[in-house]
């Protein structure tokens, strides 16, 4: 079922959002997809090569891996996903990723870099980058490497 925000933001059928614990077995998937994007996802999941693996097996040739994720460099700094509840301040649980964590997990299951982006708080530059964002596409060989 989609979000209140989510069907704000997008009005098209060609769109299909997918609520699902993507630790365990991906039985929510029913086709090969063309583009497979995660958002503030990846850095709450410990390993990393797991699911590179299970988007490889649902994606064909071509397809697109999309990752957008809180910059490595604000973890090492001790930033963390936090929300307030009436309880109080609720730190989420996160796994420290580096780039190359990214970048060879995909580079194991077939994929290949496209596009890698940071943005800055402010557009600042001379800070540390708050949001990396990873694109890859998955190369003509359709089998895992």
């Amino acid at each position: 079922m989609k979000s209140v925000v989510e069907r704000a933001k997008i009005q098209s059928d060609k769109v299909t959002f997918i609520q699902a614990d993507i630790t365990k077995d991906w039985d929510f998937t029913t086709q090969k997809y063309d583009l497979v994007g995660f958002s503030l996802v990846i850095e709450h999941i410990e390993n990393v090569e797991q699911i590179f693996q299970k988007v490889g097996e649902v994606t064909h040739a071509g397809s697109y891996l999309y990752i957008g994720e809180l910059h490595p460099f604000k973890q090492y700094a001790g930033t963390k996903a936090r929300f307030e509840t009436e309880e109080g301040v609720q730190i989420v649980p996160c796994f420290n990723h580096n780039i190359s964590d990214f970048t060879q997990a995909a580079k194991q299951f077939g994929f290949e870099i496209v596009e890698v982006n940071e943005y800055f708080d402010k557009n600042d530059k001379t800070n540390i980058p708050r949001i990396l964002t990873l694109l890859f596409r998955k190369n003509n060989n359709d089998k895992l490497l």
